[in-house]
């Protein structure tokens, strides 16, 4: 892995594409030093626009992502509007068919009915039930989703900050290297 000085007079690695240890003659200094300044802008312009990329593409997956979410809650509001019908319905069912009047009923033979009918009732709102539930697990994973990826875009903008402040630091180190060649010649 090669490395450059930093300006601290540290060592951190260097960006994809600058030579090894080939800081020229004087470092920074002298016409070697403008080539490897220049070298390492220009690796510093690739990073920052593969960085820029990958905030491009986190957009674009979080706008997809918003997307699935709308469509998480709106089923969720759904399923939870037809579990509540289905409990309305079944409460109603339930409370028709009570008391002194179901009991004749079921004397009288339509009991089979009655009980076949709570059955499906009581099926359907546990269908109703398991959609809530399914619902709200994709309307859970929309938002880890989106959570993630606003992380990763987070840390990646932080990135380019840091390469666009690398480049101007460079882009300065270049227009200095040339200015001290140009100036030195007679």
């Amino acid at each position: 892995m090669s490395t450059i000085r930093d300006d601290g007079g540290g060592a951190r690695p260097a960006p994809a594409g600058l030579p090894a240890g080939d800081e020229g003659p004087g470092g920074d200094e002298g016409p070697g030093g403008a080539a490897v300044a220049r070298a390492r802008l220009a690796a510093l312009r690739r990073d920052a626009a593969a960085v820029y990329e990958s905030i491009m593409a986190a957009d674009h997956e979080l706008r997809a992502l918003a997307d699935l979410r709308v469509a998480a809650e709106r089923a969720l509001l759904a399923a939870g509007q037809r579990r509540e019908q289905a409990e309305n319905v079944l409460n109603e069912h339930l409370r028709a068919h009570s008391g002194l009047r179901a009991w004749l009923a079921a004397r009288l033979r339509a009991g089979w009915e009655q009980r076949a009918r709570r059955t499906a009732l009581t099926a359907a709102l546990d269908d109703c039930a398991h959609s809530v539930e399914a619902a709200r697990r994709a309307f859970a994973q929309a938002q880890a989703g989106l959570a993630a990826t606003v992380a990763a875009r987070a840390e990646a903008a932080a990135r380019l900050r840091q390469l666009t402040e690398e480049c101007a630091a460079a882009q300065r180190a270049v227009a200095g290297g040339e200015g001290g060649a140009s100036g030195s010649a007679p």
